[in-house]
């Protein structure tokens, strides 16, 4: 039975999400042995060419293109995002067992590999915590009395009838994004991918433990876009954290041997081009 990562790579006015796919797809044959694939746009592709990037780190490239585009405030900049063909990830995996991972996290660990050949036929991510200790309300729950927020950052499924009718109804979900969001009262100006997950899960009754939407059984740990990596190395990374309303005054942790999602690609990016020996342009 085939294991593989996949990644998605869409590259906007300032974020690398090529090279970012190019690192991932590296620290992971490092960490977990395990191929990984790329699904990017073309445009994205022809710029991993001109960076020079070895696409060869890659198992397989599937062509694929957003079907929308939308604009949001990233860390104090407007930027477009092409991210919303996640929810073709069924029937672009290559894999009978996948795990849909996010090119911003760092892999530092062989933790990933505890899900493979799993009884379930699909393993959500429900627990995070965040690594300066900041509890952030949105990132439990998509509203203030709504259902739990499930990441999309990390997913495992399995090739299944069970699998392709969550992605299915994650699919039926983004055409109507509009009308669940008035259900479930969230902002609906902007396409999350996390609010899609936990939604399908919620409407294929996830929420109640059944048994095929198995939670995986640690935390994610993440920082904000307002954290920045200040150092990073194979098995540990160092962030930093400015503290609100304290002048030249941040947190500062180093994790080590656990994998960390980095909601600051911009800072990340500086770090993973480095490690392929890509001048960050």
């Amino acid at each position: 039975m085939s294991q593989g990562f996949l990644l998605f790579a869409h590259n906007n006015e300032r974020i690398n999400y090529g090279a970012l796919a190019a690192w991932s797809a590296t620290r992971i044959r490092q960490w977990l042995d395990r191929p990984a694939s790329l699904v990017a746009d073309g445009h994205t592709i022809e710029r991993m060419r001109a960076q020079g990037i070895d696409l060869d780190v890659f198992d397989s490239i599937v062509l694929s293109t957003s079907d929308t585009s939308q604009t949001k405030k990233y860390n104090k900049e407007l930027f477009t995002f092409y991210n919303t063909d996640r929810t073709n990830a069924y029937e672009l995996s290559p894999y009978d067992e996948t795990i849909l991972l996010d090119t911003d996290v760092i892999v530092q660990s062989s933790g990933l590999n505890r899900l493979w050949n799993s009884a379930h036929d699909m393993i959500f991510c429900r627990h995070s915590h965040s690594v300066f200790g900041h509890r952030h309300e949105d990132l439990e729950y998509i509203s203030t009395y709504g259902i739990d927020f499930i990441w999309a950052t990390v997913f495992y499924f399995r090739k299944s009838e069970e699998s392709r009718v969550f992605f299915e109804t994650c699919k039926w979900i983004k055409q109507n994004y509009g009308w669940f969001a008035r259900v479930y009262a969230f902002d609906p100006r902007l396409i999350r991918n996390d609010f899609i997950w936990s939604i399908a899960a919620h409407q294929l009754g996830g929420q109640a433990n059944s048994k095929w939407a198995a939670c995986m059984p640690w935390s994610l740990y993440f920082t904000t876009d307002w954290g920045y990596v200040s150092e990073l190395n194979l098995d540990s990374v160092v962030l930093s954290h400015w503290i609100d309303n304290v002048k030249d005054t941040f947190d500062v942790c180093r994790i080590r041997t656990k994998d960390v999602h980095v909601m600051n690609k911009l800072s990340l990016q500086k770090f993973a081009l480095a490690e392929l020996g890509i001048a960050n342009d």
